[in-house]
């Protein structure tokens, strides 16, 4: 699809201006003792092995690439609303300069942060000082509507999706106990189809669980057979609806407690956690699971277990899938980083062209792989991670994943499949990851883009109205489970409910917000 250095040669004859490229060296020279204070929330992965980046090797590395010293204000793990409300809380001046992920945690988002004097306005700076973004963000309608706000601004820098992602996420099947039952999952196509599964299991292993996962993972894989999009809103034809709310939900509903019925499910299905469904699943206590097919190679590596990863299945089998990957649509991948009002403004030119470095064909190498020879080295002819990378002493290549490279970083984002070591260690592995991603048929057209952005007073009035809504339809979906509601009896009630509680409403608000980014 979007194929980034492609798209870089084309924008090179195309628009006059990224010849400004070669006005940007790197490293950039830099007024002796400057240093830029950037706000940057540490990954899961980082977190494990650093307690301030200025420790990582990588990111040493990456200031002596850029030119830039960089002072790192890390907020508390578990914690970052709190630690961001009290970076706001000193004013301006006390500030940092760049803050990382910005627009999640401010109220009103990017628009409201400018509105009330914290944050630059980016756009008369980047032709000239980010060539590289700047003609990414120019290379299309499309582009220009998810980068440009309404009033033609740029106010941040944002991670660019070079192309699809393959889905993370997957059935995880025990392989031992299909070659015992004669099964193939490749020829599976509906839901009906590991019925006979999990039928399988129960008559031979009683006291297995034939599925178990976390709520937000069997909401989100199961929903793409039934085109319910997870806790979310979606499009359909234009107009907007809410996944919690139609006939293909109600369906998913009924199905999920006939499971629960017939012994499929866990018990206490409703509070699972990711991480003991990994160990019941290797100790061959679950039949099948939704886990990232990385984690579930190396567990059962670790476990000398054999597994086999589904397809995504259907409720019927006419059923087209438009609700596959919300990363199909999204050029704007999001981790929003703005430069804030407490640098002065004789330092944007700077702090844009340091910026821009990971969208140059040489910074998006370099933010996705790390450097040559830490991160990773040429071996026979091709690129592979270094041992310290996949044969890490202290930490697996789960973690080191996240801290071999600028893990979240603003930048132009590769396919997993390019450079993530917890794929390209093993090819068999690399191959389970692109199995079904994208099912025949399916696409991903009804997803809304994550940059249709609300007004502060369309997301106060919605938060408001989601707050009751999102709790009665967790609660509810619980009930509908367990038999304590059912379908037949109360679904009519549950959609009652819902209408009181301002469910049309938020349909109208974020149509509103909809169709004014359609507008653009």
């Amino acid at each position: 699809m979007k194929k980034f250095f492609a798209l870089f040669l084309l924008m090179c004859m195309l628009l006059p201006t990224v010849a400004a490229v070669a006005d940007v060296t790197y490293p950039l020279q830099t007024e002796e003792g400057f240093k830029l204070k950037v706000w940057f929330e540490l990954n899961t992965g980082s977190s494990q092995v650093y307690t301030d980046l200025d420790d990582s090797p990588v990111w040493q590395d990456f200031q002596k690439v850029t030119g830039i010293d960089i002072d790192f204000y890390h907020p508390t793990y578990g914690a970052v609303s709190e630690s961001f409300a009290k970076v706001l809380s000193g004013g301006l001046k006390d500030m940092p300069h760049v803050i990382v992920d910005f627009q999640k945690n401010y109220k009103g988002g990017l628009v409201a942060a400018y509105d009330d004097g914290l944050i630059y306005d980016l756009t008369p700076y980047l032709e000239e000082y980010a060539p590289d973004y700047y003609a990414l963000i120019n290379s299309s309608e499309e582009a220009k509507r998810q980068f440009y706000n309404e009033d033609g601004q740029v106010l941040a820098f944002s991670v660019w999706g070079e192309e699809p992602q393959t889905v993370a996420d997957c059935f995880i099947l025990q392989q031992d106990w299909l070659d015992e039952f004669n099964m193939d999952p490749t020829t599976w196509k509906t839901f009906d189809d590991i019925e006979k599964y999990f039928d399988a299991v129960l008559a031979k292993y009683p006291d297995v669980i034939p599925y178990a996962s976390s709520m937000d993972k069997m909401k989100e894989t199961f929903g793409k057979g039934f085109n319910v999009v997870t806790d979310d809103f979606y499009v359909v034809d234009g107009k907007v609806e809410y996944y919690a709310y139609g006939d293909n939900y109600k369906a998913m509903v009924e199905m999920l407690a006939d499971w629960y019925q017939k012994g499929y499910l866990s018990m206490d299905f409703a509070t699972l956690k990711n991480t003991a469904v990994r160990k019941q699943f290797s100790a061959k206590l679950v039949a099948s699971s939704v886990i990232p097919i990385g984690n579930a190679y190396s567990d059962a590596q670790a476990a000398n277990n054999r597994i086999a990863k589904g397809p995504y299945l259907a409720m019927n089998e006419e059923f087209v899938g438009h609700l596959f990957n919300r990363q199909d649509v999204n050029l704007n991948e999001g981790y929003d980083t703005v430069i804030t009002q407490s640098l002065p403004e004789e330092y944007i030119p700077l702090v844009c062209q340091f910026l821009n470095y990971a969208y140059s064909e040489e910074g998006a190498d370099y933010a996705n792989w790390g450097p040559e020879g830490l991160s990773w080295h040429v071996v026979d002819g091709k690129r592979v991670h270094t041992d310290w990378v996949l044969h890490n002493e202290k930490y697996e290549t789960s973690i080191m994943h996240n801290c071999c490279r600028l893990s979240y970083w603003p930048r132009v984002e590769f396919t997993a499949e390019r450079f993530n070591p917890n794929l390209l260690r093993d090819e068999v592995v690399l191959a389970m990851r692109q199995m079904y991603s994208p099912m025949p048929g399916w696409d991903s057209a009804w997803f809304i883009p994550s940059s249709v952005q609300l007004t502060l007073d369309e997301s106060t009035d919605r938060a408001r109205l989601m707050t009751d809504i999102k709790t009665y339809v967790n609660e509810s979906l619980v009930q509908f489970i367990k038999g304590e509601k059912t379908v037949e009896a109360d679904w009519d009630a549950y959609v009652k409910q819902l209408e009181a509680f301002g469910m049309s409403e938020a349909l109208e608000i974020t149509q509103t917000a909809y169709d004014r980014y359609m507008s653009r």
